[in-house]
């Protein structure tokens, strides 16, 4: 079974963003889509760190 935690999500999304945050369909990429306004509203959702 994979792990599915949120350090795993985080580490996931650390290595898409260090790789360039590419699509995998770019077309189906929204015109307005905006990277750093979408990882705010991300971080924003997340509940406090823990350890």
């Amino acid at each position: 079974m994979e792990d599915v935690s949120w350090r795993t999500a985080l580490r996931a999304r650390k290595a898409w963003v260090g790789a360039g945050a590419r699509w995998f369909a770019p077309e189906a990429r929204p015109a307005d889509w905006d990277l750093l306004a979408q990882l705010k509203r991300v971080r924003s959702r997340r509940g406090p760190d823990v350890g």
